[in-house]
């Protein structure tokens, strides 16, 4: 006979789990890739458009980090904020809006797989694992007597039922965790 698990799934994020969903498209890795590639580029930019007005009676540490703030906002934007007056800063321009083109894309597709596949799953997975748990079963009484020879160590933690329904009312009452259903 061909019977059906029944199992609670639960998907129970807290406050931190809330605050970490818009991080999860990416792996920390690939964060810690963009941020760095972020900063380095504001950087070269740096050196390369140190003569303009903008970090002009500056020191280089009060430029540098002005640089990075303005990379990270231009990433943010998909754009730098200004436009580059040397040949390679125009270069080092063009290469980092490429890039925050794909680091924007890529997010967005993953975000958006992220949140149209969210999956739950049960932390019981087969008869045994909640035998082991100790969780109680719903099944059919009809089917009872033929469990019991299949799965003797459902011995105890079945509790018979009339029909699916009433299996699955149990679940939501808290009289058994689980349901086999024919």
């Amino acid at each position: 006979d061909l019977f059906y698990l029944v199992a609670f799934t639960s998907k129970e994020q807290g406050i931190l789990g809330l605050f970490a969903s818009p991080f999860r498209p990416f792996q920390p890795s690939l964060w810690w890739s963009i941020v760095g590639t972020t900063v380095i580029a504001s950087l070269i930019m740096y050196v390369l458009e140190r003569k303009r007005p903008m970090f002009k009676d500056r020191t280089t540490l009060c430029g540098a980090s002005r640089s990075v703030y303005i990379g990270s906002r231009a990433l943010l934007q998909i754009g730098l904020a200004w436009d580059a007056e040397t040949p390679g800063g125009r270069i080092v321009h063009l290469s980092f809006g490429f890039f925050a083109i794909i680091v924007i894309s890529s997010y967005t597709a993953n975000l958006a797989s992220s949140l149209v596949s969210q999956t739950t799953s049960s932390e019981i997975d087969s008869v045994d694992g909640g035998i082991m748990a100790g969780m109680t079963f719903c099944g059919l009484s009809e089917t009872q007597e033929s469990l019991l020879v299949v799965e003797p160590g459902l011995r105890g933690l079945y509790l018979p039922v009339q029909d699916e329904e009433e299996a699955l009312r149990n679940m939501d009452m808290g009289s058994c965790q689980l349901a086999i259903l024919a």
